[in-house]
């Protein structure tokens, strides 16, 4: 019942002492009124319930940071004569990491025979998964007089999507890559130039180079012979990170908030990374671990969402230190170029970058940081830098245009 039903008896009680006590049937008429559209309204909300039809719910099943997520639910009256009222309550945030929790009200008054389209729209705030943790739908008669709620509207209604992480290069991203691009195109240049460890020979195809012809066996055969070589003639790039922070669901939301934006930052930058690397065809092999290992590689830059998607596959809460990563991906595969990022920096994860160094071409670390720098993490990266590591330091931002954001809403 709603909140009109209290008013409907107290009128109920008025008619009904003017025709006991007053002796008037106008009172008396208005009474059987009255009573009419109470039975009226109350058959008219039996039977929404079982002429009403809500469908599942439809929506991007990704977005980038920033955007808006457009929920659709499409409804259904199939009802003659009398409209009828959907109202539909939906929780995100509740039970997620990545999400401020937040409510979402709809209302429509759909008409006999139509099909109309709720949109619900939701922030994707930060990278991560965007989660319904709760739906409540109820159906109103014409008069609003009942409610009545569907039952298993979360069990049926129930979805989620995935807020991926920009990937915007930067100034300072743009030279740090190009760093490592250079050190690539070195590499893949002393490949091609090499004479030996030639594994086959084989005709001439359109695209090769003059350098891949064997010239000796060329004149032999009066025809071009190119020298197959053993090993690719890609350089490889591998790409960890570790964006840890020191997240705790006892946060406040204005903190917990801007820790988030920081990780965002994180996620972005190593996207931006990935971008760079893709666009200019470098073979780029991302390795997360949430806990399981996952592997993203590719040359394509039509594949970077791929790549972001494995990122922001990864938890918030802690993930696997560096010096860890480094161990697990070493038993598998090896690179000609690593591409590191963090947020912490322990003994262990220096000495493995150390000992990483000496059987690889180059490391760049980024180390993501907020506040001031203590001495000890500054005489690390001294160090690191000193066995020959690319070390580049990025303050972490602090958002100040969220938190004004956010006291505006409290």
């Amino acid at each position: 019942m709603s909140r009109r039903f209290p008013l409907i008896l107290l009128l109920l009680l008025a008619f009904w002492v003017g025709a006991s006590y007053l002796q008037f049937s106008v009172f008396r008429l208005l009474m059987i009124a009255l009573i009419g559209l109470v039975a009226a309204s109350f058959l008219h909300l039996m039977l929404a319930r079982q002429r009403v039809r809500i469908l599942s719910p439809t929506s991007p099943n990704e977005v980038t940071r920033g955007q808006m997520l457009n929920v659709l639910f499409p409804v259904e009256v199939r009802l003659w004569l009398v409209p009828v009222q959907v109202m539909i309550k939906a929780w995100y945030g509740l039970n997620e990491s990545v999400q401020k929790p937040m409510k979402r009200q709809l209302q429509v008054t759909a008409g006999p025979r139509e099909t109309k389209t709720l949109v619900m729209q939701v922030e994707g705030r930060h990278c991560g998964r965007v989660e319904m943790d709760d739906i409540q739908i109820r159906l109103r008669d014409t008069f609003g007089l009942f409610y009545a709620r569907l039952p298993g509207a979360k069990a049926r209604f129930s979805h989620e999507a995935l807020v991926l992480p920009r990937f915007e290069v930067e100034t300072d991203i743009r030279d740090w890559a190009k760093d490592l691009l250079d050190e690539g195109e070195k590499a893949r240049q002393r490949v091609d130039e090499r004479t030996d460890e030639v594994d086959t020979i084989r005709h001439y195809r359109p695209g090769d180079t003059l350098k891949a012809i064997h010239w000796k066996l060329s004149s032999r055969q009066n025809k071009f012979i190119v020298k197959q070589y053993e090993m690719p003639k890609e350089v490889r790039f591998c790409l960890l990170t570790d964006p840890t922070l020191p997240l705790d669901r006892s946060m406040d939301l204005l903190q917990r908030d801007r820790m988030l934006d920081q990780r965002d930052h994180i996620l972005e930058t190593m996207a931006g990374f990935v971008f760079f690397l893709l666009s200019n065809r470098m073979h780029a092999t991302l390795v997360t671990f949430h806990p399981d290992k996952m592997v993203q590689k590719s040359m394509q830059v039509d594949h970077l969402r791929h790549f972001r998607r494995q990122l922001s596959l990864l938890p918030t809460e802690q993930n696997l230190p560096l010096g860890e990563q480094l161990l697990q991906e070493e038993r598998v595969d090896t690179y000609d170029y690593y591409l590191l990022q963090t947020t912490r920096l322990g003994e262990a994860t220096v000495a493995r970058i150390k000992e990483r160094m000496r059987s690889t071409r180059g490391i760049m670390l980024v180390y993501h940081y907020a506040g001031q720098m203590e001495q000890d993490t500054a005489d690390s990266l001294k160090s690191l830098t000193n066995a020959g590591v690319l070390v580049r330091t990025v303050p972490m931002p602090g958002r100040r245009e969220r938190e004004v954001e956010l006291n505006g809403q409290a």
